[in-house]
């Protein structure tokens, strides 16, 4: 779903994070930082991480997402 910028996966981790209105956002987001959150090294832990820090630099996705 992130190297796709989109579909199930991204929009569930969107609902459970209480994000309203930005799944095309985050879909952007994890698509262009694809190579640097899901390095061979990462886990699925380590991804989620790293995807929330660059979701938490992103003003509109700070105020959208309730649970960030």
């Amino acid at each position: 779903d992130m190297a796709a910028g989109g579909g199930a996966y991204l929009d569930g981790l969107s609902e459970l994070m209480g994000c309203e209105g930005v799944n095309e956002e985050i879909g952007a987001l994890a698509q262009a930082n694809y190579e640097t959150l899901a390095s061979n090294d990462a886990t699925a832990f380590m991804t989620l991480y790293r995807l929330k820090g660059e979701m938490s630099m992103n003003e509109e996705l700070v105020l959208a997402c309730a649970r960030l």
